[in-house]
């Protein structure tokens, strides 16, 4: 681990006592939430008072009327992420499935949800497939001239790459970046992949990935810049791709305040569980200013945290989501929600001490945030519900102050989500808000997407 710098790690476990937003339990025979829930076969026609919504609403306007466009290739498609250009365009990457082996793949879509004929000559999408068979993809970002950014890793022995791709407006590799449109980010023969970019005011791409498999699954978690036509940059040692901070999975990057936020799961040898890290970096290193000095800093004691995702606000703040396990009730979850100052500290106005606690249940999981036009958070996840155990979508608006917000449901004494069921067992991964406030969220249908990709846009109300 870098000397000197200050790394913060949250320990996950039960957050009894903190404000409670989430699915009401109560009132329910088979203790499945009672929540507003739309079916896209039961879709609401036009309304002409689409700005006095009392709850979210599929955009009629999209995709010709029909609420849900769905994404295949020859295969499945996982649709992970998802990005709105400088002209409204909607980018979704993700991977393809075939049946027996995994690709990358991106499409785009006109603002009115309609497939864009000029990226890819009007076929179904981008597809990168180096014959591995286990191609992975984990992030997307965009230039700010509406080139597309792909992150994630080639699975080819004897190497194992972290790549990042880069797409010109038609769709297909641009030559004028990396070697024929990819840079291989390869340190050793161990599995390697990016899990975030980011494309910063300077063009250079900031991305945080991994390597290896080390002790208990963990990998060394890597910071490290590429000059926009894809080089390495010169804030990496020189035999190296990037600064080592430390040894973790699943990690996220975004840019906070101007400065770069990598958090992430790390293993706690002292606590003996899983817990959050969060690392701040100042040019090329780690800033030791961030946080309290500590570290380790034991927020939430007493079981396992699984981090999800997070996202930052222009004013510093950070908000982070995690899959909470207590320790006291084996297989019990709960999910949370913290955020963090732009010192590192806990923001004590938001929740309980800087704590939410959002779903008191082992069936949901919050996976994407985001933060609207008037500071309140949007959660996005999916929930398993009995009898069928199939997943749904569903999404929750929190004000500032981290409580549920009243506006955004008709009756929020008794409902506390609205619920999407795009017809089958659902994943998902990505959701953007566009220059109108719109909400658009993408997923996949079936274990590995082999149903399909969709995306879907839903009006919210003010």
């Amino acid at each position: 681990m870098h000397s000197g710098a200050t790394i913060i790690v949250l320990l996950g476990a039960s957050l009894t006592g903190c404000v409670r937003g989430g699915f009401s339990h109560s009132g329910t025979t088979d203790g499945s939430p009672r929540d507003v829930h739309h079916d896209v076969a039961e879709t609401d026609g036009p309304r002409d008072d689409l700005q006095t919504l009392s709850a979210p609403l599929l955009d009629p306007s999209f995709n010709g009327g029909n609420p849900v466009v769905l994404l295949r290739t020859s295969g499945g498609v996982q649709a992970k992420r998802v990005l709105i250009d400088s002209q409204q365009r909607i980018v979704i990457a993700g991977q393809s499935w075939d049946g027996e082996k995994l690709g990358i793949f991106a499409t785009r879509l006109e603002p009115d949800g309609s497939f864009d004929p000029t990226f890819t000559g009007g076929t179904p999408g981008f597809g990168l497939d180096d014959g591995a068979g286990a191609e992975q993809l984990e992030a997307l970002a965009i230039t700010r001239d509406d080139r597309i950014l792909l992150g994630g890793g080639f699975y080819k022995a004897p190497n194992h790459p972290a790549i990042v791709a880069r797409l010109g407006d038609d769709g297909s590799l641009d030559a004028t970046f990396g070697v024929g449109g990819i840079t291989s980010l390869n340190r050793s023969a161990l599995e390697e992949h990016v899990w975030g970019l980011v494309v910063e005011p300077s063009d250079e791409i900031a991305f945080v990935s991994t390597e290896g498999k080390l002790d208990g699954g963990q990998q060394e978690l890597i910071f490290g810049r590429l000059s926009a036509d894809g080089q390495l940059a010169n804030t990496a040692p020189t035999d190296d791709i990037g600064v080592v901070i430390a040894r973790g999975t699943l990690p996220r990057l975004t840019m906070v305040g101007g400065h770069a936020m990598i958090a992430a799961r790390i293993y706690d040898d002292a606590a003996q569980f899983n817990a959050l890290l969060l690392a701040r970096l100042e040019g090329g290193a780690l800033d030791a200013t961030f946080g309290d000095g500590k570290t380790l800093q034991h927020v939430l004691p007493g079981g396992d945290q699984n981090f999800q995702n997070l996202v930052g606000e222009s004013n510093g703040r950070l908000t982070v989501c995690n899959i909470l396990y207590d320790a006291t009730m084996p297989g019990a979850t709960e999910s949370g929600i913290s955020r963090f100052l732009s010192d590192g500290m806990l923001d004590t106005s938001f929740g309980d001490q800087g704590l939410v606690r959002l779903i008191p249940s082992a069936s949901s999981q919050p996976l994407v945030l985001l933060i609207d036009s008037r500071g309140r958070t949007l959660v996005i996840g999916i929930n398993r519900s009995a009898p069928n155990q199939l997943r749904d979508v569903f999404v929750q608006r929190l004000l500032s102050d981290g409580s549920i917000d009243p506006s955004f449901l008709e009756d929020s004494a008794t409902q506390s989500a609205y619920h999407l069921d795009v017809g089958g067992d659902e994943a998902a991964r990505g959701a953007v808000l566009d220059e109108q406030g719109r909400l658009l969220i993408t997923g996949w249908r079936g274990a590995n997407g082999e149903e399909g990709g969709w995306i879907v846009r839903l009006l919210l109300p003010d």
